[in-house]
Order: structure tokens, then C-alpha cells, then sequence
């Protein structure tokens, strides 16, 4: 991708921010982060202003090291710059939280909170990635979990199959059984 880059702009081809895009995001999906953030530089130096793809190659370059705080910093400065967070945003952001073995339940659910003071409606993806990060959190965030799984019906969002499995990985399969059995939902 590098080289069909560098040629085509031997061959005079004023690139655009959606062909940095395609290279950041490459290097996104290796988790080569410094190689990410080294395009998007360039973009910039070119005059290019970064756009929400970019940023969400950022993120998910952050997301797949798990480093939440990266996540959390690119969304800052998305904000910061104009460009509103939307729910691929979250939903990457979450990943990283998913994929940490510290707790990030807390920030998980100011993820879930602040996507709707912003009027970016969380979707069944959303909460289990949410879900999923107290799942894998070392020790298990049972409460967290359930307050998750509440608020995902108060929103009227339904829970799919994963919803359930990573909620019971956390709770148990009692609790499991009770939460639907109290909450209506079919397991």
C-alpha cells in the first residue's frame, strides 16, 4: 500500500484525506499504532484535515492494544477538533475496554453515558462490549454488568445471544436465569 501510495504520487496524485485514511487504517488493523499516527502527521503536514474515518482508525489502532487511555484521548481530541464521536467511535473505544484485563467497567459505563449526553444512541453492540469488559475484568464486575444490562432494556435495546453469554460469564448462570426471569427476557 506504501509503494502504490509513493507512486502515485510520482505520477503527480494530490492525495486526499480518504487516501491517508486507507493507509492509517492499515496500519490500524496491525496494531501499528506509531505508523498510524505517523500517516495521519503527514495527512496534516499535506493540509488535509482529519476526518471521523481517521479518527476511527485511531482508535481501533488503540483498541486492539487495549489501551483505553489512547481510546479516550482520540475522542478528546475529535471533540476538540469538530468532529463528533459516533457510534463506531464507542463501539471501538469499548473494544479496548473489552480487551483490558484491568477494570474499565467504570469506564465503560461513562463511555455508555456519554454517548448519550451527546445524542449518539447506544445500540446492542454497544452495551456488550460494555458488558463484555466486566466480563474479562480481573475480578469480574458483577454489578456493573447487571446496571448495563438494565439500562440496555430501560432504552429498550434488546439483548441478542451474546448479550446473555457474556452476561452470564459474569454473573453466573443463576443469576443469570434470575436476571430474565425478573427482567422478561427470554433466554
Amino acid at each position: 500500500a506504501v509503494a502504490w501510495f509513493e507512486k502515485a504520487l510520482s505520477d503527480g496524485v494530490v492525495p486526499n484525506i480518504r487516501t491517508f485514511n486507507a493507509l492509517i487504517m492499515l496500519c490500524a488493523k496491525r496494531g501499528d499504532k506509531k505508523s498510524a499516527v505517523a500517516w495521519l502527521n503527514k495527512a496534516r503536514d499535506a493540509g488535509k484535515r482529519p476526518d471521523d474515518v481517521t479518527h476511527l482508525a485511531i482508535i481501533d489502532a488503540d483498541a486492539n492494544t487495549a489501551n483505553v487511555g489512547g481510546c479516550l484521548a482520540t475522542l478528546d481530541i475529535m471533540r476538540k477538533s469538530g468532529v463528533r464521536p459516533n457510534v463506531y467511535h464507542y463501539a471501538s473505544a469499548l473494544k479496548g475496554c473489552a480487551k483490558s484485563r484491568s477494570d474499565k467497567s467504570v469506564t465503560a459505563w461513562g463511555l455508555v453515558q456519554r454517548m448519550i449526553e451527546e445524542g449518539v444512541a447506544p445500540n446492542m453492540v454497544i452495551y456488550n462490549m460494555a458488558i463484555k469488559s466486566c466480563r474479562l475484568a480481573k475480578p469480574r464486575m458483577n454489578e456493573a454488568a447487571e446496571h448495563l444490562f438494565r439500562h440496555m432494556l430501560d432504552l429498550e435495546v434488546k439483548p441478542d445471544k451474546w448479550t446473555k453469554v457474556y452476561l452470564g460469564n459474569v454473573v453466573g448462570p443463576e443469576r443469570l436465569q434470575e436476571l430474565c426471569t425478573e427482567l422478561k427476557v427470554p433466554l
